[in-house]
């Protein structure tokens, strides 16, 4: 297959892979200001010939207060990987053209996804995060590869000194992520980390930007704005896309971490692979006592993360400080025992 049958492919395959939105819970904004981006430009070398390709991607905006977010992750096999051809992947600048009008960035909810414990292990959780600017991906990569998280039970996989440059398309072929390590080699596995650990630091990546993008692409890394066969010790001779077999199996996205209630309902809401859809939920007090149970039915279970929501009358309890507690559903005292999430907030 010639190189430009091979591309027209590509186009295709990406085309059909795109995810469309889902409808979330509205997720409030908190304050934050992001100095504009530099334009870029991309060349792709492809045996001997290079492709050059403008960022100009539409990105897909969620307004703060505002429903909507990507739809909730697939928790089933990933589908097979896109045939990237192989190449040398390099960056350069684009000289600025000059200012131009510029209208105020609107708040946003960005996409991140960081590391979390569970009883199977580490596995990747997202929580959204307030911002402004155009350039959503290359926050939602920022933020996941450098933190930090506003949940403290999460964290990113990533080595100190590791920082996200830029983002950029590779036509319709790739979203590219351009991280540099200061003082630290990024292209191999440091001291202490596991290859799971790793593989979940690339994940990091790949989910944050696609959600951010709202494109199924897959993401190559660059480390210093040039190709490398490993980053953190994890092949990457060719784009990857995303690993569903890496996202915990439930998540909570509101309340969110620290909120404040005001009225008499706590509106709950994430997305869960449960038995039988059942995600069962607890407010605990400040000192760690179960004060109000139930549960919530997802949209559907076992092969993918599926959205559920519920309202809880919380009238009845005091001002103060509590956390809600999200599982899935175990049919028998076997196994490692539930995937949990946990969000404090406040009642006024």
């Amino acid at each position: 297959m010639s190189a430009e049958d091979r591309l027209t492919q590509l186009v295709r395959d990406a085309a059909e892979s795109v995810d469309p939105g889902e409808r979330l819970g509205a997720i409030r904004a908190r304050a934050g200001a992001e100095a504009a981006r530099k334009r870029r430009r991309v060349w792709w070398t492809v045996g001997g010939a290079s492709l050059a390709t403008a960022a100009a991607v539409a990105v897909v905006a969620v307004a703060a207060g505002v429903p909507g977010a990507e739809r909730a992750d697939e928790a089933g096999p990933a589908g097979s990987p896109t045939d990237i051809p192989s190449g040398t992947f390099t960056l350069e600048a684009t000289p600025s053209a000059g200012p131009s009008p510029i209208s105020p960035p609107l708040a946003l909810a960005i996409p991140v996804y960081l590391v979390g414990d569970t009883p199977t292990g580490p596995r990747l959780y997202r929580e959204f995060q307030s911002g402004r600017g155009d350039d959503q991906p290359t926050e939602a990569a920022r933020r996941a590869v450098e933190g930090p998280p506003l949940d403290p039970d999460y964290r990113t996989g990533w080595p100190d000194g590791s920082a996200v440059v830029m983002t950029e398309w590779a036509g319709h072929q790739a979203i590219l992520v351009d991280v540099h390590g200061d003082g630290v080699d990024l292209s191999v596995r440091p001291a202490g980390m596991t290859a799971q650990e790793a593989r979940l630091a690339i994940q990091q990546v790949v989910f944050s930007v696609q959600g951010a993008a709202k494109e199924r692409l897959p993401v190559q890394i660059l480390l210093d704005g040039k190709a490398s066969p490993t980053v953190l010790g994890v092949p990457m001779d060719e784009p990857v896309d995303r690993d569903p077999d890496l996202l915990a199996l439930v998540n909570v996205t509101t309340p969110e971490q620290g909120q404040v209630i005001t009225g008499s309902t706590l509106e709950a809401s994430g997305v869960a692979n449960s038995f039988e859809a059942t995600v069962g939920w607890d407010i605990l007090d400040a000192d760690g006592t179960t004060v109000l149970t139930g549960s919530a039915m997802a949209e559907g279970a076992y092969d993918r993360l599926y959205p559920w929501a519920t309202d809880i009358d919380v009238s009845g309890l005091a001002p103060g400080d509590y956390t809600f507690v999200a599982r899935t559903d175990v049919s028998s005292t076997e196994g490692p025992g539930p995937t949990e999430d946990t969000k404090d907030f406040t009642i006024d």
